[in-house]
């Protein structure tokens, strides 16, 4: 706790010192710490042979009197929510009944005032029931409490919510106010989609950042041997890489497969949640007008361009029995892409004593250059210029630390429990530093 004070202390300082920092980027920020205060405890999912954290299950705290929280999750439709309580050092699954968790441990009846609450990520979960009986194996992907996996039972026409432990082997449940157990029950499962497609794109265009960066990519010698001025050229093999990433999406899972339709109506094939590399190999041609006897030394340059901003879109996950289930989202949009290309020359010289010639001879030549957003993509070629390019790049501030929101994983602590009062202290410190900086 003490660390996470001072890192908040030695952050506003270092803010303050600064004179050009933009409301944005402390909005920024001030949304970073408080997705981690706001973080929920990630459900755990039973694997085949491991336990794994889920992508679009989470618990949040909760205490009877409390609105429910958003996307939180009924045991059927519009009936009462999931809950989970911990006893004895184990966590036990229920049913939120009168504003308490009600469930069953130890063949007695609880009911507990302050839980936690089943909750769909951006609503993105789907969840599954699987028929089980102790005689049988566990169904892959049970949601855990951690320690029990959550199961109901159909008891003519009731729901009835509770667990399976696996120890045991027995279900668990509340009916009619008294503990009961049996040997077969429903289990929840959480069901993967095996893809996604983004479309209906829209780019917050105010709030891009744009970076340029100069990288050589290439060189060429030109030689003239003849005995008059001649132009000369070569072709010059380059690599250059484009990035592309969509952001780290609350409620998505890293890793699967999709398909991006952007703006402009191009599709693309993606890695979700990662950044995208594509190297793209090419052949320049350069060329110099070479006085008799002379050479040059050409470097070819990318002016490699970082675009960044926000976006909202709706996604789609595509599950194994071809369901689809869409959701609006938001992220942080990434583009490095190549800009511009030119060649950069060097004096020419003499061939037989390599002395510069004196003369007003071409320093650089534009050979490429693209404007490239998420909408349109244009490319030209332009003649050599006599002088080089002296116009500065443009620079700001990156947006890169708004790469998703934060999702805290693993059994819920007395560190988790502690973070609303310490939320609520940096807000007053953000605001506080906001101030500041617009005086």
């Amino acid at each position: 706790m003490m660390y996470f004070l001072l890192s908040v202390f030695f952050l506003l300082k270092f803010f303050r010192s600064l004179t050009s920092v933009r409301l944005s980027g402390i909005l920024v920020i001030a949304s970073a710490l408080l997705a981690v205060g706001g973080a929920l405890d990630m459900a755990k999912i039973q694997g085949k042979n491991r336990i794994f954290t889920s992508s679009t299950l989470g618990w949040e705290d909760t205490k009877a009197g409390d609105v429910p929280p958003a996307h939180a999750l009924p045991v059927v439709k519009d009936g009462p929510l999931w809950c989970r309580a911990k006893t004895h050092a184990t966590w036990i699954a229920g049913s939120v009944v009168d504003g308490k968790c009600t469930m069953t441990f130890v063949r007695r009846l609880l009911e507990v005032t302050e839980y936690d609450v089943l909750v769909s990520v951006n609503d993105s979960a789907r969840v599954l029931e699987v028929e089980w009986d102790r005689l049988t194996a566990m169904p892959p992907n049970g949601i855990a409490t951690p320690n029990m996996i959550m199961a109901i039972s159909d008891d003519n026409d009731t729901v009835l919510a509770g667990y399976v432990s696996p120890s045991e082997r027995r279900a668990h449940f509340v009916k009619d106010g008294e503990a009961i157990s049996q040997n077969n029950a429903l289990i929840l499962t959480e069901d993967e989609p095996v893809r996604y497609e983004v479309d209906r794109i829209v780019v917050r265009e105010e709030e891009s950042q744009i970076t340029d960066e100069d990288v050589k990519v290439g060189n060429a010698t030109l030689v003239n041997n003849e005995e008059e001025e001649k132009l000369e050229s070569s072709m010059v093999d380059y690599v250059s890489q484009e990035k592309i990433y969509w952001g780290r999406v609350r409620g998505t899972i890293t890793g699967l497969t999709s398909t991006v339709t952007e703006p402009s109506g191009v599709k693309r094939e993606i890695t979700w949640g990662v950044e995208n590399e594509l190297d793209h190999m090419e052949q320049q041609k350069v060329e110099y007008n070479l006085p008799a006897g002379a050479a040059v030394q050409v470097k070819l340059i990318a002016v490699m361009r970082k675009y960044e901003a926000p976006y909202s879109a709706l996604l789609t996950a595509i599950y194994s029995d071809s369901v689809r289930r869409s959701w609006s989202i938001e992220g942080l949009h990434i583009h490095n892409y190549l800009a511009e290309l030119r060649a950069e020359f060097s004096k020419p010289y003499y061939l037989t004593n390599n002395t510069e010639i004196e003369g007003d001879f071409p320093t650089s030549q534009i050979l490429l250059h693209s404007t490239t957003t998420t909408t349109t993509t244009t490319t030209t070629t332009q003649t050599p210029t006599n002088s080089k390019d002296s116009e500065d790049n443009p620079v700001s501030e990156s947006l890169a630390t708004t790469d998703g929101d934060s999702q805290t994983t693993g059994d819920a602590s007395s560190v988790s429990r502690l973070l609303p009062p310490v939320l609520a202290m940096c807000a007053s410190l953000l605001m506080a530093a906001n101030a500041l900086f617009l005086s």
